[in-house]
């Protein structure tokens, strides 16, 4: 068996053949299947269930975790092709990155317990116990791979903010229009047009020869939704190959035009201000971000305000309880109130002297919120 990999090869090689997307919720049964007849998988629903009843020894809970750091590696390592240049490139590899989303995963409180590992409990359909052993090892497996996910998209967008912005464009466009589907088969998310065959029986559209045409259609300073309307009429057209495109070359191929055509730092072709957007994400899953997004914004206060001087304590605490109420809004999708009504809550002063002192401050810690908060929400590179 290939290391870190967690089917045999000869299983991986037969399910290359496959295309159909519809057929990829049996081979994730199927691979659950598999992978728990592993050693110590076995054990998964044991583990959880001592753990979360605080009576779990150090010697399970280390078996515990290297079993989540199998199935996360195996999501980087299989599932996202370019990840190991795009660690290189930070100075990391794969196995730290799983680290990295075992340390939120496994976080205790200030209870001792693991909240995230509660919230997994509660988004269940069934009690833990009564979970079928496959069904409890895809919902285990889809709970690791959502933190994957956040920290993959957060170590992408610090990489390559460019690819990112592009990334996350298609993704919102898709949402409302009518020409592309996103879907997700084997090599992780597809566009294809919307309802047309997507020709999964034939070889890929070569990557050079698709760029070509769209760079010979498009013309300079096309926004990303008119170079998509272009790249939808040439997957329409009568063509031998596939009409899925991985989004992951999608994006390679829109950000090699835009830096032919000379606009690859403009920020008119796309959406200046990052969108949030919670569709499809269980509570659990946007709790975990936005407790993500507030460490960031704590540390961003502390090492630019508060250690140089510029607030003082109970300042910095207002500016980040303020940012703290805004984000909790967002999350449930209240109205929100301006930034001085969300500041003067923690902190009394008048309008006058909060433009004066803090207005511009809590600006830019908002920008660095939203931003944030977009990049975690791009969960699937």
């Amino acid at each position: 068996m290939q290391r870190g990999c967690l089917l045999p090869l000869s299983y991986v090689d037969s399910q290359k053949a496959v295309r159909i997307t519809r057929g990829w919720l049996k081979i994730e049964r199927a691979t659950a299947m598999l992978v728990y007849m592993l050693p110590q998988q076995k054990f998964l629903k044991q583990y959880l269930l001592q753990l979360l009843a605080n009576a779990m020894s150090e010697e399970e809970l280390t078996s515990l975790v290297h079993l989540s750091r199998s199935i996360v590696q195996a999501h980087l390592q299989r599932i996202r092709f370019s990840i190991s240049q795009l660690c290189e490139q930070q100075g990391i590899t794969a196995l730290d990155l799983a680290y990295d989303c075992l340390g939120e995963v496994f976080a205790r409180n200030q209870d001792n317990r693991f909240p995230h590992i509660d919230a997994f409990e509660h988004s269940l359909n069934q009690p833990l116990a009564h979970t079928p052993d496959p069904d409890l090892f895809l919902a285990f497996k889809q709970f690791l791979v959502t933190f994957a996910e956040t920290q993959l998209a957060k170590l992408y967008a610090l990489n390559d903010p460019t690819g990112a912005r592009i990334h996350r464009c298609i993704k919102e466009y898709c949402k409302t229009s009518s020409c592309f589907t996103l879907t997700r088969d084997f090599r992780g998310l597809v566009l294809q047009p919307s309802n047309s065959d997507p020709g999964d029986h034939g070889e890929a559209y070569p990557l050079e020869e698709l760029e070509r045409e769209i760079l010979r259609r498009g013309k300079v300073g096309e926004p990303v939704p008119k170079v998509l309307s272009i790249l939808h009429s040439i997957l329409r057209s009568d063509h031998p190959y596939r009409r899925s495109v991985p989004l992951v070359d999608i994006v390679r191929i829109f950000k090699h035009y835009y830096r032919i055509t000379g606009r690859i730092s403009g920020t008119d072709i796309l959406d200046d201000e990052p969108t949030l957007n919670f569709t499809g994400l269980m509570d659990f899953e946007i709790d975990s971000i936005r407790r993500q997004v507030e460490t960031t914004i704590k540390e961003k206060i502390v090492t630019t305000y508060l250690l140089k001087g510029k607030v003082d304590k109970q300042q910095a605490e207002a500016m980040y309880s303020a940012l703290h109420d805004m984000t909790v809004d967002w999350c449930t999708d209240r109205s929100d109130p301006s930034l001085f009504e969300y500041f003067s809550r923690h902190y009394p002063i008048d309008e006058e002297r909060y433009e004066a002192e803090f207005r511009t401050k809590m600006e830019y810690l908002l920008k660095i919120t939203r931003e944030t908060f977009a990049a975690h929400l791009m969960r699937e590179l």
